[in-house]
């Protein structure tokens, strides 16, 4: 391995960001050049420094993270290698960010020694397959991408119409995404799926 491994780190909270930072700058062939909180200053951070390992929270910036992801592996294709860092152990979610070409999915609940491996395996072009820990019954982890995205926008107020027309889909298909999210979370109202949605990790606090 010649030189260190430039790693950019993106992320909702500026908690994790600085955490995360210190301990990984700590690491003898790392280097830490980017923490960011925001979409249009990671792509500008992108062009003008390219790191060679990207530890990103999908669902930082309302979701705005996987676009990123996606548009990311479209332009640098194996030159950047991105390892997800998430709170959600979503199925569909962890398919489909596989299906993107990410190197590795991590829970933040994982050892700080998982996370130092999986960045030197990706950065050598390595694959890490979830655990088994993914595949659940459980229905708090089953939400599927569309009804994540659905709470999003519930979480910001949108009624069931303006929700339809964001996500190009029908009225009574939302009516229907919507009951399912109130059964797989326990709840029986907008507010008590958007507090669930921010216990699992799945909505954030704007940070001011």
């Amino acid at each position: 391995m010649n030189g260190k491994i430039k790693i950019m780190i993106i992320d909702n909270y500026p908690f994790i960001l600085e955490a995360l930072g210190e301990c990984l700058g700590k690491v003898e062939d790392f280097n830490v050049t980017s923490k960011l909180n925001d979409v249009d200053t990671a792509y500008k951070a992108l062009e003008k420094k390219l790191p060679d390992v990207i530890v990103i929270d999908p669902f930082f910036n309302d979701s705005r993270g996987m676009d990123f992801i996606k548009n990311i592996k479209e332009a640098y294709k194996d030159l950047v290698k991105i390892i997800v860092f998430s709170n959600i152990k979503c199925c569909e979610c962890v398919r489909m960010v596989y299906n993107l070409g990410v190197s590795a999915f991590l829970l933040k609940v994982d050892s700080f020694e998982k996370i130092i491996n999986a960045i030197r395996q990706s950065y050598l072009g390595n694959i890490l397959l979830p655990n088994h820990y993914f595949i659940t019954d459980d229905p708090l982890n089953t939400l599927t991408m569309t009804e994540i995205k659905i709470l999003h926008l519930i979480s910001k107020e949108k009624n069931n119409q303006e929700i339809a027309k964001e996500l190009h889909i029908s009225k009574r298909t939302v009516e229907y995404h919507i009951s399912s999210i109130f059964q797989k979370l326990g709840v029986n109202s907008r507010v008590g799926a958007v507090m669930k949605g921010m216990e699992m990790g799945l909505l954030y606090l704007p940070v001011i």
